[in-house]
């Protein structure tokens, strides 16, 4: 079926599968379209008085927003009304089949009832483009992963190419691993990738060099910078050790939402971070599999006090060990964890037991409980992830098998929105 409409244009043929835009100058009733075109025609606005209430021509809520000129989807319609369809669309009926078309405005391009998407002009210097017209959008996430090639940064980059009408990757950040951050950024295209050591500056700019649109940049002042980018509404703070304080604490001076998974930023400076967080009304939602099962069961109890916060831990490879066999050990057997596959400098301090005392501090600022209400249990099976017991005597704890799907999870957690509760 094909459709015709006097809108921007002298007239416009809809089809089912693509829009053809057919420029008749002088077609003035429904017969002369009828002779030009050879097929039926109907103007929009007769077939919209013969609406009916049964009708769900509005249902454009789940509908993707695609940017003509990048072709990127930039958000999700969550909510509509029926006068911004009106402003925004002609919608017809035939035979039981809704059509939304493009009304006279100079924001919509195209309506794909099909693939369920919405082409978009925007105009230059428009961020947040027309936010007022429709009732709520759900625009997709800016991220910023600080540590993108180590173990959780990847894991973060396979969340976003398993949702990227939620999430997109706006800047990637490494320490040394350039040909990794550039192979990264080849498949996720951010807007910045940054190298923490100047020295492999050179390496990644040439190796990106046939992508122009991907801005290089080097050295601690870079990572500091680029988490203050206006486009940027999330920063996943997965660098190792001290490194992440610095951007970090940027990230929240911008009032960027943390999704914290370098711990050691909590260790050293866990007073000031929280000081900050709640100066700059800055949401801190944790990642490491022990926090943010602590978090999830804390959701819907702010009323029932907490008696005690349960930390498990698996014992690491040396838990059965005597005191003889722990004489022989090496950084090799240290580095075989039972259940985990993780970077080498939380497996060696896994193994050591030095992570799951830097969890205890990191446990006491996230959730404002004294060290001695943290009870470390020794759990190698991994499957209770953390709980909480409270003073009414209830436990409440996070179960899942600990797999790369677990991890998956947990991730997803902290990036989406779905929270009623942050940490600041």
């Amino acid at each position: 079926m094909e459709y015709l409409c006097p809108s921007l244009w002298k007239s416009i043929v809809f089809r089912s599968d693509e829009i053809a835009l057919m420029k008749f100058c002088d077609i003035d009733t429904e017969a002369q379209a009828r002779e030009l075109t050879g097929c039926e025609v109907f103007f929009p606005r007769k077939l919209a008085a013969e609406r009916t209430e049964d009708v769900s021509w509005a249902q454009i809520v789940g509908y993707s927003l695609i940017d003509e000129q990048t072709k990127r989807t930039i958000g999700k319609i969550t909510a509509v009304d029926e006068t911004t369809v009106n402003t925004l669309f002609e919608v017809v009926t035939s035979e039981g089949d809704d059509v939304l078309i493009p009304a006279s405005n100079e924001l919509i391009v195209e309506a794909d009832t099909v693939g369920q998407t919405i082409t978009m002009r925007i105009p230059a210097g428009t961020a947040r483009p027309i936010t007022h017209r429709i009732k709520e959008i759900q625009m997709k996430q800016q991220i910023c992963i600080l540590g993108s090639t180590g173990s959780i940064g990847t894991q973060a980059l396979d969340v976003i190419s398993q949702h990227p009408d939620l999430y997109e990757a706006y800047a990637l950040t490494a320490n040394k691993r350039w040909k990794e951050l550039a192979d990264q950024a080849r498949r996720f295209h951010p807007s910045a990738v940054v190298i923490a050591d100047e020295n492999y500056y050179e390496s990644l700019s040439s190796a990106l060099s046939d992508m122009p649109d991907i801005k290089v940049y080097a050295g601690t002042k870079a990572l500091e910078e680029i988490v203050e980018s206006p486009s940027i509404d999330m920063v996943l703070t997965a660098m190792v050790g001290y490194s992440g304080l610095a951007p970090t604490i940027h990230a929240i001076k911008a009032k960027k939402k943390i999704c914290l998974a370098n711990k050691e930023t909590l260790v050293v400076a866990g007073e000031l971070i929280l000081q900050l967080a709640q100066q700059y009304h800055t949401p801190i939602l944790p990642v490491d599999s022990e926090h943010s099962a602590i978090f999830q069961s804390l959701v819907g109890e702010d009323d029932n006090e907490i008696e005690k916060i349960l930390l498990t831990c698996s014992g690491g490879p040396f838990r059965t060990f005597t005191h003889e066999q722990l004489k022989s050990v090496t950084a090799a057997d240290a580095l075989k964890h039972p259940t985990w596959e993780m970077g080498a400098k939380i497996t060696i301090d896994s193994a050591s037991l030095m992570n799951k005392g830097f969890e205890v501090i990191e446990a006491k600022w996230l959730f404002g409980v004294p060290a001695d209400k943290i009870q470390v249990l020794i759990h190698p099976q991994s499957i209770v992830h953390s709980a909480v017991q409270f003073v009414d005597g209830g436990v409440k704890a996070q179960l899942e098998c600990p797999t790369c799907a677990f991890l998956y999870n947990m991730l997803s957690h902290s990036l989406s929105d779905c929270h009623s509760m942050a940490i600041v």
